[in-house]
């Protein structure tokens, strides 16, 4: 499937600002959700505050319906959690993207261990990538594209590397 660099490169870019967010936290905290929308060259951030996850992602999930077609690019981020192959619990950071020029939309899962765990933040394993909630054989050209994304991020992208394990 031909997914157009610029969807790619931004999803990159919003993992790196979702990464950012927390890379720092002390305390066990979640990431607030946020919507990262561009229109005519401009960003712009829309964070989801709530008393728990699940009201602050339906009240993202309202955001995205309302707005999918009204922004060129917007993405969706959030933690989430999965099970290893071992059944271990695994922190995730999970972005979505839809563009106004691909039919697909992207997501990325990206395991990382928190910064409160031992004082390092690591994003860890490997990108998970999927194209319409499926997943890819072989997804390292797009990784490749989206790394690129997360280093154009002005805070994230000079510590990237230092995240990656």
């Amino acid at each position: 499937m031909n997914i157009p660099d610029d969807i790619l490169l931004f999803t990159g870019f919003s993992l790196g600002h979702a990464a950012y967010s927390i890379c720092d936290l002390e305390d066990p905290e979640l990431l607030i959700p946020f919507a990262l929308y561009e229109d005519e060259g401009k960003q712009a951030v829309h964070r989801f505050e709530a008393e728990s996850q699940e009201e602050a992602i339906n009240s993202a999930d309202a955001f995205i319906s309302k707005n999918v077609s009204a922004y060129n690019l917007l993405s969706f981020a959030r933690e989430g959690a999965m099970s290893d192959e071992n059944g271990n619990k695994v922190d995730v950071l999970c972005v979505k993207t839809w563009s106004k020029t691909c039919e697909a939309a992207i997501s990325i899962i990206q395991p990382f261990i928190p910064f409160h765990v031992n004082k390092s933040f690591k994003l860890v394993g490997e990108t998970i990538v999927q194209v319409n909630d499926q997943g890819l054989d072989n997804p390292s050209e797009f990784i490749q594209i989206i790394e690129e994304g997360t280093s154009m991020h002005q805070a994230a992208g000079p510590l990237y590397e230092s995240w990656r394990v």
